[in-house]
């Protein structure tokens, strides 16, 4: 055996060499450019080194959206900051998003004017060590007005240690706080208590024993109702994360006892918003690809493990449940049914037949099956999953809809598929069965209804354009639709009926060019219209804004301070009791496609113009207004 004998020289060079290619290997480079993380795309600018052909995050990191010049990104804007250890997320890291609008309002900063915005701006701070939550984790939601913040909607404030939630947590909105505690092991203890910041009492309790769910009370008016909770005949429980998925199953378990409906508001609404915003920061470092290692809140439920049989039924539920729904999902966005109902009676009672089949039948089966690959279902007995998912029984093979006299009319079957149901897995699936055959007849008849119509290329494809926009109209109106003020309220629903004139004038018109011009126009109204309706929508932000806008300071003698006071009383006050009554009723009563634009327009002139009159001399406009009763002259005054 031959002895290697190596040089001190030798040992030095090959030290040395291994050195270099480590230190080149280990080399900080840094990137600034476009960049791509999930949904978002913008400008990244990172340190990093290349390790066997990976990029290695390592130092500081930044990425935005906001763009120079592009209005569209900088009314959504995300800002992310934070620094990466070898890969793995470390130390502070800061979220920025919002939702802004142009407040329509400059101000001046280091000597530039700049638009102040409204809207909502989210904030988020976490601190990590080495890819783990470690310290404080906190989410902040604020409402801007003019770029100040005027309200805090949302705050959640947590403690991690190794990515693990600690001791007590605290979740509020603009109304209500809540209060938590949590075991080490990040499970669910003691007493959840929910509270009004007025300073009402307790509202919600929940009370947890180391995972266990045991009793809710409800603050209900006057009376706090008491519910317990038990685990049915379970053999075993299971821990799992306090998410969406472990609110469904206490609902569901609940529902029948729980007529305050618990898991509709109050801590759970908390809960759920502060969940999407924990998973909105996990998912930015999956998708970046340096998951964090974190757990959120443990809970223990009961398991009721699915028996082969029940397994292979709930297969033949889904089965049946994806024939059925094609097949009436077919039948409601077909754009030519859409049209031939508004003028045929028996195409329309079909089309509500299958829209009830849809609601009461299919609706309820496609969330059975949402559970299932959720894996919800193995937590609730049988028996209360479908009584909740049917809390009125099963509907019956009877169909009824009402037809347009306002009189019940059933829809006949040539047989009797079934009497009673079983409240389990095998009475849906006979209820799935009877859907299979049902939709197949639906879809035969509506058909035959289709062939004695039959339409030109140029009407089909047309028409199936025109028929998206006013769904779409109809989509974005009810969107929009919550907790609004009656008359705008009222405004908007005159948007879905004026579409549904229209619809209805179209269908009894000769299949002619005439015909085919009239669709291709109101395909453009319906688009038209949408703009119109975010332009109602923002009239009520609009006159906060004006409200704001036409307010100066004056100094009060009795109190020694500057007070707020109301200037130009005579234009706000015939903006707001004349001009824009005025406008909401053309909306409702005489529009038409050729004015839609128009109106919106107008709108949007209407805010502009009162903004600009707040800097103007209107001595003589407000004399004038004195004797002004009619709207249009109000606008011939305003120069409109």
């Amino acid at each position: 055996m031959q002895t290697l004998k190596f040089s001190v020289l030798q040992i030095v060079l090959f030290l040395a060499c291994t050195f270099a290619q480590n230190s080149l290997a280990q080399e900080l480079k840094t990137y600034r450019g476009a960049y791509q993380i999930g949904d978002y795309t913008g400008i990244a600018n990172f340190e990093y080194h290349i390790k066997n052909m990976d990029t290695i995050f390592d130092g500081k990191f930044s990425f935005g959206n906001v763009i120079e010049n592009d209005i569209k990104a900088n009314t959504k804007p995300v800002i992310v900051s934070g620094s990466f250890k070898n890969n793995q997320p470390d130390g502070k890291w800061k979220f920025q998003l919002g939702n802004f609008s142009n407040s329509g309002k400059k101000t001046m900063v280091n000597y530039q004017y700049v638009n102040e915005i409204n809207g909502v701006q989210k904030s988020i701070i976490v601190n990590l060590k080495e890819g783990e939550p470690s310290g404080k984790w906190l989410i902040q939601i604020d409402s801007l007005k003019n770029s100040e913040a005027i309200k805090t909607l949302f705050k959640s404030d947590f403690d991690y240690s190794n990515g693990i939630p600690q001791k007590t947590f605290r979740i509020e909105n603009h109304t209500e706080y809540m209060v938590g505690r949590l075991l080490k092991n990040a499970v669910a203890h003691d007493v959840w208590s929910l509270y009004t910041k007025e300073g009402v009492g307790e509202l919600e309790n929940w009370y947890f024993n180391e995972g266990k769910l045991e009793k809710l009370t409800i603050k209900d008016k006057e009376q706090t109702k008491q519910i317990k909770l038990d685990y049915g005949n379970a053999n075993t429980t299971a821990t799992i994360s306090l998410d969406e998925h472990y609110i469904d199953i206490m609902e569901l378990r609940l529902q029948r006892q729980d007529t305050t409906h618990v898991f509709d508001h109050g801590m759970s609404t908390l809960l759920k918003k502060d969940s999407k915003n924990y998973e909105l920061v996990v998912a930015f470092f999956n998708d970046l690809g340096t998951p964090l290692v974190v757990q959120g809140f443990r809970v223990i439920v009961p398991e009721f493990t699915l028996t082969p049989s029940q397994i292979s039924t709930l297969a033949a539920i889904e089965n049946n449940y994806k024939q059925s729904d094609t097949l009436i999902h077919d039948i409601l966005s077909d754009s030519q049914l859409n049209i031939l109902k508004l003028s045929d009676a028996d195409t329309k009672f079909l089309y509500e037949v299958s829209s009830k089949i849809n609601n009461a039948y299919l609706k309820p089966m496609g969330k059975l099956l949402t559970y299932k690959n959720e894996d919800v279902i193995q937590h609730i007995e049988p028996k209360d999953l479908v009584k909740g998912l049917w809390p009125d029984g099963f509907p019956g093979e009877m169909i009824t809809v009402i037809d347009s006299l306002g009189n019940e009319k059933p829809y006949s079957l040539d047989k009797s598929y079934f009497t009673t149901l079983k409240d389990d897995f095998s009475g849906v699936l006979e209820l799935s069965n009877f859907t299979v055959i049902v939709s197949q007849k639906l879809q035969s008849q509506l058909e035959q209804k289709l062939s004695t119509n039959k339409r030109e290329t140029a009407f089909l494809v047309q028409e199936k354009q025109m028929i998206a926009q006013s769904t779409s109209l109809k989509t974005h109106i009810d969107s929009l639709n919550n907790n609004l003020p009656a008359v705008i309220e009222k405004t908007l629903l005159s948007l879905n009926t004026f579409a549904n004139l229209q619809l209805a004038s179209y269908s009894k018109m000769k299949e002619d060019t005439n015909k085919l011009q009239q669709s291709q126009k109101l395909t453009a109204c319906f688009k038209n219209a949408k703009f119109l309706a975010n332009a109602i929508i923002n009239l009520p932000a609009q006159e906060t804004v004006i409200e704001e806008a036409y307010k100066d300071q004056v100094w009060n003698p009795f109190t020694a301070t500057l007070m707020d006071e109301d200037i130009k009383k005579r234009i706000t006050k015939a903006y707001k009791k004349q001009v824009v009554p005025f406008y909401l009723n053309e909306i409702a009563q005489n529009l038409s496609c050729e004015t839609i634009t128009e109106t919106t327009t107008n709108l949007q002139e209407l805010h502009d113009r009162m903004l600009a009159l707040k800097d103007e001399d209107t001595k003589k406009l407000e004399r004038k207004l004195k004797r002004a009763d009619d709207p249009m002259e109000v606008l011939q005054l305003f120069r409109l």
